[in-house]
C-alpha cells in the first residue's frame, strides 16, 4: 500500500491527490479552525459568539420572531430562549408583542446593544483580520473578485452550471 502525505496544508506536489481535492480538504479544516480561533477572541469584546450572532441578526434585520432567530441561528428553541433571556437581563434586547399576531413575540435590539455592537465590531474585525497579514495584498485579493463576491469558478463549479447565477456575496 502506497503511503500518503498526512499534512495536506503544504503546497508541495502530491501526485496522487488532485489540487482541487487538496484545496477542499484544506478549507474543510481551516473553516472550523478559523471559526474557533475567532470565537476565542470574541470574549475580549464582552460577547459570546452566540450572543454576537443573535444581536447581529437583529441589528441587520430588525425585530424578529423567536422562531425566525432559531432558524437563522440553527439552534433549538430552548437555546434561543436562553440566549434571549440572558440578553434581556443585560438590557441588550427587549421582547415586544407582535402588532398583528397575538401569539408571536418580537425580539428587538436595544440602543445599548447597537452601541456595543458598533463599538466592538470594528476592533474585533481588525483583531481577527490580523491573521491574514502574512499574505500580501495581492494574495489577499486573489481570494476575492473585484465586486467583493466569491469567484464563480470555471467549468465544473456549481456556479458555472448556470451562467445567470450571481456570485455568492461574502458578507
Amino acid at each position: 500500500m502506497k503511503s500518503r502525505k498526512k499534512n495536506i496544508a503544504y503546497l508541495e506536489p502530491v501526485e496522487d491527490i488532485p489540487v482541487a481535492h487538496r484545496l477542499s480538504e484544506v478549507f474543510w479544516i481551516l473553516g472550523p479552525a478559523f471559526a474557533r480561533w475567532a470565537d476565542s477572541h470574541m470574549g475580549h469584546h464582552g460577547f459570546t459568539p452566540q450572543r454576537m450572532r443573535l444581536m447581529a441578526l437583529l441589528f441587520k434585520n430588525g425585530p424578529m420572531k423567536m422562531s425566525a432567530l432559531r432558524k437563522e441561528l440553527g439552534v433549538t428553541a430552548t437555546n434561543v430562549t436562553a440566549l434571549v433571556d440572558a440578553l434581556e437581563n443585560d438590557g441588550l434586547v427587549v421582547r415586544k408583542p407582535h402588532a398583528t399576531d397575538r401569539r408571536a413575540t418580537l425580539i428587538n435590539i436595544t440602543p445599548k446593544a447597537e452601541k456595543k455592537l458598533k463599538d466592538s465590531c470594528g476592533p474585533f474585525k481588525d483583531q481577527v483580520s490580523q491573521l491574514f497579514t502574512c499574505f500580501s495584498k495581492t494574495e489577499q485579493v486573489q481570494f476575492l473578485s473585484p465586486d467583493g463576491a466569491l469567484p464563480t469558478g470555471g467549468p465544473g463549479c456549481l456556479s458555472a452550471r448556470d451562467p445567470a447565477a450571481p456570485a455568492v456575496p461574502i458578507m
